[in-house]
This record gives structure tokens, sequence and C-alpha cells, in this order.
């Protein structure tokens, strides 16, 4: 299933169309499902392969919850300079490090909204989910309009991924300041191997990564001259496999949109 949207340039479909193929190829002999969506931010232009297929969220999960903080914050209701005493049962193993700190440890809100985007920290995750509630999550993701993606199964699509992040960088959910703040936060993270390896150097990617078992995801922004938003998803997967086709991936986005 490919997808094109929003263009009646031949140029522009000539790129999806290359990209696309691209992608299948490069996917077609490794184990599992691949999907892809890109949007060109500037030209609302977009495009896909699978990219409505259902997939398990992974980390991914956090960035509606993120934004969600966000949001409380902009209504007034918590401050990010409030204060999170944390409790044994907020612990979760798995990324990140306030896992081991002890019950008790103090941190601000921004201090667990850099946690997760920095180091997709889990128990920052549940610290600030206990802060915002899964119901306010909820209404968040219908607000985006993630239509297929399900927070209790952890569930959602490249698609979705990639309205929220398209959504986010309009100004269309959070302030600017509040917006720039969270995509610092998913920039220069400590999973760089993925949708960030196959950019140059020198080219920001705010991004967050997921990854469970057979599940490997990551999706963001690239701040070229006309930014643009990659999400990449993965299920049933050889990790192995995943680890070293997804720059190669990114590379084929992001040299079909910048050549």
């Amino acid at each position: 299933i490919t997808c094109v949207r929003e263009s009646s340039n031949s140029e522009e479909f000539a790129t999806a169309d290359r990209a696309m193929n691209e992608f299948k190829a490069q996917t077609r002999s490794l184990s599992g499902v691949y999907t892809l969506f890109v949007s060109e931010l500037e030209k609302d232009f977009s495009y896909g392969v699978q990219e409505v297929e259902p997939m398990q969220a992974a980390s991914l999960m956090k960035l509606p919850v993120m934004i969600t903080m966000y949001m409380e914050v902009e209504a007034e209701r918590i401050s990010l300079e409030d204060i999170y005493t944390l409790r044994n049962e907020d612990k979760v193993a798995g990324a990140g490090s306030m896992y081991n700190q002890p019950a008790g440890t103090e941190f601000s809100y921004r201090e667990l909204l850099e946690a997760m985007g920095q180091t997709s920290d889990n128990t920052a995750y549940r610290s600030v989910l206990g802060i915002v509630s899964e119901r306010r999550v909820k209404e968040v993701i219908a607000q985006i309009g993630m239509v297929n993606t399900d927070f209790d199964e952890n569930e959602t699509s490249a698609e979705d991924v990639g309205l929220l992040f398209e959504k986010l960088w309009r100004g269309e959910l959070i302030e600017e300041n509040s917006r720039d703040e969270l995509l610092s936060f998913l920039t220069n993270t400590v999973y760089e191997e993925h949708l960030a390896a196959g950019v140059p150097d020198n080219v920001r990617v705010a991004h967050k990564y997921g990854r469970e078992v057979h599940v490997v995801n990551d999706a963001g922004i690239i701040f070229t001259d006309e930014p643009f938003v990659v999400v990449i998803m993965s299920k049933g997967v050889v990790e192995k496999e995943a680890d070293e086709v997804f720059p190669e991936l990114a590379r084929t986005v992001f040299s079909g949109l910048t050549n």
C-alpha cells in the first residue's frame, strides 16, 4: 500500500515514487514488516508505505505523553518547576537510569520530560503518566487525530506519529517555546544509531526511538533547509537486520529530498 497526498507537482510525485520503491526494495528480503511515512513540512506534501498499518508503538507512545504534559503546563494546571518525589511503584526497568535512584529522590517535571526524551527513561514515563493521567493522554491522542493509535494496546501507525510531528512543528498542539524545548530533549539522545545515522553529522535530527522484542522504531524531524518528518516502524523483525537497514533507509529518504 502506498499513498501520496497533497501534491499536483509531478517532480514531487517522482521523488516520492522513487523513495517508496527504494524503501520496498531495501526491506523486501528482510524478516517482518517495515512501514514508512515522510512529510515535507513546508510543502504540505507527504507519502508512505503501509503507513496506516497498526504497529507496536514501543517508546513512540512517550511522544503524546510528553505533549500532554506541556499542554497541562500551558493550561496552568501544573508547572515544569514542580517537584516530583520518586516512589518505588514508579520504577520501571529498561531504558533510562531513574530506575536506579532511591525512592524519595526529587526531580522537577522538566527533568522527567528531559529524561523521557534523552534516554527514553521508563521510570520518568510512568511518573509523568501518573501526573497527567491516562485519560488525558487518550484525549490528546484523539485531539491530534491519531485514528490508528490505541494507547491501551500500545499501538500506533507511521502516519499517526508523522501527524503528531507535523502538528507539533506547526504550533497546532503547544506553544513555540514548549515545542522548541521538547524538540531539544529529542536531539542528541543516547539513541543515534538508526534514523540519525543515515543523515549527515551536521544536520540536526529531533527524534524518538523505540524498541521492543522484534520491534525497532525511529521517528522525528530532520532539520534541513526545508525540514521534513520521517517515521520508520517495524514489527516481527530480526533486530540485527533492522539495526543495519535503518540508517540505509534514512539515507535513502534524506538523499531523495535533498539532492
